[in-house]
């Protein structure tokens, strides 16, 4: 005989509850879950940092100096005029994340360029002589960037120095204010030896983060057409960290300043090969004067 009694279950508003609950937790934990894994992408990113600065450093104990920011044909670089004077696209030889490969385990790519020939675009063509050799390097990608895994685009600059640059080249429009400096650690056709750095390797970028990069990792000087030079893979520590919106675009965007999307700042790498978070609010004159190797002004204020 079949009894009439019902079987105990949920009621409706005891499964709301439950779902309301978890979904309040859900709440909670999401931003923990997030932060634990931008502090993993911060690790991972000062150890691509660390890795590039013993490659530098490896670099410059073997040839005396620190590789050039790019080399050029080109060596006139005496005057304002001279220094970011439009030249054939042709002058422009390997910048310094080519030039450092051999000492970050990648002999066989690097034993494959042709360090005779330009490494810059014409059109936004890779060379033909780079076009099927090139690959993504993870290590100069930083784990938070939003561009994809397969761009060729890095996140680390070259420091070209700081303060005022040394040139300008505007080309007549402002969305093409290219800075040009010579008082960092790599710019162009650069050769400093660690006794060049007087302000001492603990007070001195040597390389940035940057989210404003249009070039490639592997991209020299930009000299299209004879039209305008770009020091593709160097920037400057003039305007504020994270100043621009990280969806601005534009050339004077990546020479002018250091980003990145980590939150707070961005991540540099010492001439002594140490690798300091550097907070978007540090002191200007301060974060200028770290971009020069021999400026001789004090750095109280340089909080890591």
């Amino acid at each position: 005989m079949q009894s009439n009694k019902s079987q105990p279950g949920f009621t409706l508003v005891e499964l709301l509850v439950v779902i309301a609950i978890i979904g309040i937790l859900v709440a909670l934990l999401m931003p923990a879950v997030q932060s634990a894994r931008e502090a993993a992408r911060r690790m991972q990113c000062t150890n691509n940092l660390k890795q590039i600065g013993l490659a530098l450093l490896n670099y410059s104990a073997s040839q005396e100096t620190l590789p050039s920011g790019y080399i050029s044909v080109r060596t006139q670089v005496t005057s304002s005029n001279q220094w970011c004077r439009p030249v054939q696209f042709e002058f422009c030889r390997a910048p310094w994340t080519a030039l450092i490969l051999p000492f970050l385990d990648q002999q066989n790519l690097h034993g494959q360029f042709d360090f005779n020939r330009p490494f810059t675009f014409v059109d936004d063509r890779i060379p033909s002589h780079l076009v099927n050799i090139v690959v993504p390097l993870e290590v100069y990608r930083c784990p938070s960037t939003t561009n994809p895994p397969d761009s060729l685009r890095p996140n680390y600059l070259g420091v070209q120095g700081g303060g005022d640059p040394d040139c300008k080249g505007d080309w007549n429009a402002p969305a093409f204010d290219r800075q040009f400096h010579n008082t960092g650690l790599l710019f162009h056709n650069s050769r400093v030896a660690p006794s060049h750095i007087l302000d001492g390797t603990s007070n001195v970028f040597l390389v940035g983060e940057s989210r404003h990069v249009w070039s490639a990792w592997f991209q020299s000087a930009k000299i299209e057409r004879a039209r305008f030079a770009i020091p593709m893979i160097l920037a400057a520590a003039h305007d504020q960290i994270n100043l621009y919106p990280a969806d601005t675009v534009g050339w004077n965007y990546q020479t002018h300043t250091f980003s990145s999307d980590h939150s707070g700042g961005c991540f540099f790498l010492l001439a002594d090969g140490s690798v300091h978070f550097v907070s978007e609010h540090i002191n200007h004159d301060v974060y200028r004067g770290l971009g020069q190797r021999a400026d001789s002004a004090p750095v109280g204020g340089f909080t890591p």
